[in-house]
């Protein structure tokens, strides 16, 4: 077996045992709700309705759009694994320094940080991994695209 069909049946398994072990399946993840104001203070915004506990105390910027159909969420709460797309309706240094503050002030410690034509603020937290990616969209289409990627420390991934 080549090493990456190895790797492939290795994250399959991982997935299919995070999702049995929390009971929750692989999610949608629902769209948070009400605007906000550029200057809105960090805070975990929660889902609406039954799905509150789904990402947990992450801090998200009020007034973001949940992009579904680029996220995959594992889990639920602050166990979560997996990818979180987010048009966060503001723009790279803004979004940028949201998440530097909200994530710092919820003891998640920085690991990295990249400011370029991509930013990257990667921070660890009870054994957890947080990478956050974030792009620069047109200003007619809205903000920052911002992709958030949650993984147990030490997980390894090879492609």
């Amino acid at each position: 077996m080549t090493a990456p069909l190895r790797s492939a049946k290795l994250w399959c398994g991982l997935l299919v045992l995070a999702a049995s072990q929390t009971g929750v399946a692989l999610a949608q993840v629902p769209q948070p709700a009400g605007p906000a104001a550029v200057g809105d203070q960090p805070s975990a915004v929660q889902p609406p309705s039954g799905d509150a506990a789904l990402l947990g105390s992450l801090p998200i910027p009020p007034g973001a759009k949940i992009i579904s159909d680029q996220s995959l969420i594992i889990g639920s709460g602050d166990a979560w694994v997996g990818r979180l797309t987010l048009d966060v309706g503001r723009d790279v240094t803004e979004a940028y320094k949201y998440f530097m503050d909200a994530f710092q002030g919820q003891g998640w410690t920085l690991q990295s940080a990249v400011r370029s034509k991509t930013s990257l603020l990667v921070f660890t937290h009870n054994g957890r991994s947080a990478t956050i990616e974030f792009q620069d969209t047109p200003k007619l289409v809205g903000g920052a695209i911002v992709t958030l990627t949650m993984a147990p420390l030490g997980s390894v991934s090879r492609y």
